[in-house]
């Protein structure tokens, strides 16, 4: 199957920033622990915001790469 739930704890362990849709449990769970970024599927400006916001914001990419390592251990 394509997709890639199997792929983001290998994502979050190795501290990849992850941008995803919503509509999964994976995502909601990304978004309620605050490991990574979920729009709205079709959002598009929604998407170039966050991802504009996760450039101009290194701290907080790096702070949750090391909460996303801690959570895929």
């Amino acid at each position: 199957a394509f997709g890639a739930p199997g792929r983001f704890p290998l994502w979050l362990g190795n501290g990849l920033p992850v941008l995803t849709t919503g509509g999964s449990d994976l995502a909601e769970a990304l978004e309620a622990e605050e490991l990574g970024t979920v729009v709205r599927m079709g959002r598009v400006q929604e998407l170039a915001d966050a991802l504009v916001a996760a450039a101009r914001d290194r701290a907080g990419l790096k702070a949750r790469a090391a909460k996303a390592r801690a959570w895929a251990k």
